[in-house]
């Protein structure tokens, strides 16, 4: 179930998300530059890994765990780069930013988690 989850998050909510994150910056992109460009093509390498991690989850591959985790990984880099960032300017309240990273940042950690445990216990079963 909770792979399942994870799989539809990775192929569905994650695209949905960049999608709505780049059609919001679209405009700044051209008064930005190089580097928003750099940014938004990095966003979405990361996304279509992730999607390639949910997919896989989804059919069952073996090894599809470990990937989603290198995923998950890449997609917790990427949020924080976003965040970090100063190519896009934010319309977050003054002080929201650091409580928002943090639980994202501790959303992101605990599928990783999760996943070295599935990853760790399909180690130990194959052995």
């Amino acid at each position: 179930m909770t792979l399942t989850t994870l799989s539809l998050l990775l192929t569905i909510a994650e695209p949905l998300g960049i999608a709505f994150y780049a059609s919001s910056v679209l405009s700044a992109i051209i008064d930005r530059g190089g580097w928003a460009i750099l940014l938004l093509g990095v966003r979405l390498a990361i996304t279509g890994i992730g999607v390639g991690a949910g997919l896989a989850l989804w059919n069952g591959r073996p090894g599809a765990a470990a990937f989603a985790r290198f995923a998950v990984v890449l997609t917790a880099a990427g949020v924080l780069l976003t965040f970090l960032a100063p190519t896009f300017p934010n319309n977050r309240a003054p002080g929201t930013t650091a409580p928002l990273l943090l639980v994202l940042l501790t959303y992101y950690a605990a599928w990783v988690a999760y996943l070295t445990r599935v990853v760790e216990q399909h180690q130990s079963s194959t052995r």
